[in-house]
């Protein structure tokens, strides 16, 4: 088992993560190495190995919802982060508009690049993988936090909301969705730059007040933990394409074209 999890991912960002998950999670790690040491035995390569990590990732997060649910503002600004890092490579990788998107996703070897090992986005999966271990390693002891909204938060994001409504890729989609004309409404939704306009939320949102940051993580966590099994399954692996560790993220937004 040793020698797999060194020679599975000996690269920096490979061996931080198997470093985190067996400082935190031992009998998690132990599993995870059973699973890569079964799959190099039967021929499996590098990429089959990250695949296996891929559905490891969704087995372990799914029922440590609640813990990375406790790990509060920090916590709340860490999955921003992991969410501006996603947007970044989307923006080098394909590009960030409905036609850079399907140009890219409409070429396998695109995707089989992007999935294969030592890309930009294995790097960033074992990154992401990393931090969502320490994550649910801080909130697991943490007291629990209230899902409640109270009025000041309410405001606060009400004052967020209203902030983002004079954001230009925001704007314009509220201009396309306006739109009487069909063709010209679905050539403005594909004008819009997804990355922008995601990064102009999350900006947004790492402004909240600290204790709305901790109350908004514990009820998305609560909200996504009475999810059924199967759909958060789905939800995680990012059926329909994705890149390792980017759950759909290769899916184009509503109101995109198919």
């Amino acid at each position: 088992k040793i020698a797999v999890a060194r020679e599975a991912f000996p690269d920096s960002e490979g061996r931080a993560f198997m470093s985190a998950l067996q400082t935190n999670f031992p009998t998690d790690h132990d599993r995870l190495l059973d699973v890569l040491a079964d799959e190099a035995m039967n021929g499996g390569d590098r990429d089959a190995l990250l695949q296996e990590v891929g559905r490891w990732s969704v087995e372990f997060v799914v029922p440590n919802l609640s813990a990375i649910g406790r790990s509060g503002a920090d916590g709340f600004d860490e999955l921003l982060n992991i969410g501006g890092d996603a947007l970044a490579m989307v923006e080098k990788t394909a590009g960030c508009t409905a036609d850079k998107l399907e140009a890219f996703v409409s070429n396998p070897a695109n995707l089989t690049s992007a999935m294969s090992y030592g890309s930009d986005s294995y790097k960033f999966s074992m990154q992401t993988s990393a931090k969502l271990v320490g994550l649910a390693a801080r909130g697991r002891s943490a007291p629990p936090v209230s899902a409640e909204f109270r009025r000041d938060d309410e405001q606060a994001v009400m004052t967020a909301v209203m902030s983002l409504m004079m954001d230009e890729q925001i704007m314009g989609l509220m201009s396309a969705n306006g739109r009487r004309n069909f063709e010209d409404n679905q050539q403005a939704l594909r004008e819009i730059d997804i990355c922008k306009m995601g990064r102009s939320i999350i900006h947004k949102l790492k402004r909240l007040p600290f204790g709305t940051k901790e109350r908004m993580l514990a009820m998305g966590t609560q909200g996504l933990d009475k999810m059924p099994a199967g759909v958060m399954q789905q939800m995680m692996s990012g059926r329909g394409g994705s890149f390792p560790g980017m759950s759909g993220m290769t899916a184009l937004p509503s109101g995109f074209p198919d």
